[in-house]
């Protein structure tokens, strides 16, 4: 009976810590960065996601990477981006990076001459 009672007690005492391992995964935090190759002087059209929703960014680029960063967002964020140059065409590259807990940031998806990719963040 001693025993059972002993199992009883590591079992209880067991359950907040096993809970709160998953609990701090689903809140870690995640930055986002959305990039686009470009050449200096092309018209660029650029659409993702963000925090609040989607963000369209439009300007003459002077820089041969087009960047915009979002976050912080949770595991589960749909990271989504759309881009085009000059009027329709494809851009030289799309990436999106992701960043977690002050890491520096790592290629999570990357499309040569393409116009559109998404990715789930901590998948």
């Amino acid at each position: 009976m001693k025993k059972f009672l002993w199992y009883v007690v590591l079992l209880v005492m067991a359950i907040p810590v096993l809970t709160s391992c998953s609990d701090s995964d689903d809140q870690e935090e995640y930055y986002v960065r959305y990039s686009m190759g470009v050449k200096p002087g092309d018209e660029v059209f650029m659409s993702v996601m963000g925090t609040d929703g989607e963000t369209i960014v439009q300007q003459t680029s002077y820089a041969p990477t087009v960047s915009y960063t979002v976050g912080p967002v949770h595991k589960g964020f749909e990271a989504s981006m759309a881009g085009s140059v000059n009027g329709g065409h494809a851009a030289e590259y799309l990436q999106i990076e992701v960043s977690s807990d002050d890491s520096p940031f790592v290629t999570a998806e990357y499309l040569k001459n393409g116009s559109h990719i998404k990715y789930t963040v901590g998948k």
